[in-house]
């Protein structure tokens, strides 16, 4: 029917090859009655470029920072970044530009994104890191989740620091990520990210076979970094 709008959804993990030869069989066979419009997930570039359209179509602007921070603390859920930035242009009012400091303060923070206040007190080396850890064990945050996630950053900061130049730093990290790892630069050498990752690796698997308790591991584990100068080595 000319009047039905057919939407099929696929919750299983297909691979590309896979995924591309069944959507082409599929776009061939509804093709000669009706059109078909495939809303994959948006990435990188795409998603930023979603973000920077949807705030012109109303009336504002948002600097780069503002749009990669939004992306870091609400994920890339389009759903939920249009619902944040229809608050922020409200906030801000017409033809005014969205900043930072605006995300900071009005973008609702996932469960997932309230790691990141304390990942970036851990790299930033202040002690209210072991707070924000006691804080993330409050709030019921599976450990495994958290190790994984400060993991994923120490391995980044890695790959910042090693590059000799911008051409060496892996293209999948956005332009907001970099410059917060780059000031922390003057506070970590590679030796020591090698030792958290390294320490924090052990912890994991300490806690899949069961042997200690998660979050006391990860505070005596991450209170000696903190304490380590970056020429200590």
């Amino acid at each position: 029917s000319r009047f039905t709008t057919l939407i099929l959804t696929i919750e299983e993990q297909v691979s590309a090859k896979e995924g591309k030869k069944k959507f082409e069989t599929l776009n061939k066979a509804i093709s000669s009655n009706g059109t078909v419009l495939n809303f994959d997930t948006l990435r990188k570039n795409a998603l930023v470029s979603w973000i920077q359209q949807r705030v012109k179509d109303k009336g504002n602007q948002i600097d780069t920072g503002a749009v990669y921070m939004l992306i870091e603390i609400t994920g890339q859920n389009t759903w939920l970044l249009a619902s944040e930035l229809d608050k922020l242009c409200l906030y801000v009012g017409q033809s005014k530009m969205i900043t930072s400091s605006d995300v900071e303060l009005l973008a609702m923070k996932t469960v997932d994104a309230s790691v990141f206040p304390f990942l970036d007190a851990l790299f930033s080396k202040k002690k209210t890191a072991l707070i924000k850890l006691q804080e993330l064990e409050l709030a019921g945050l599976e450990p495994l989740m958290v190790i994984n996630m400060i993991e994923n950053q120490a391995i980044l900061h890695y790959q910042v620091f090693k590059a000799k130049d911008a051409s060496g730093i892996p293209p999948k990290i956005n332009p907001y990520v970099k410059e917060k790892i780059l000031s922390h630069k003057p506070l970590w050498n590679l030796h020591q990210l090698g030792k958290l990752l390294s320490d924090i690796r052990k912890i994991e698997i300490e806690i899949k076979t069961g042997a200690m308790h998660p979050f006391a591991s990860m505070t005596h584990a991450i209170s000696s970094h903190l304490s380590e100068k970056k020429n200590d080595f």
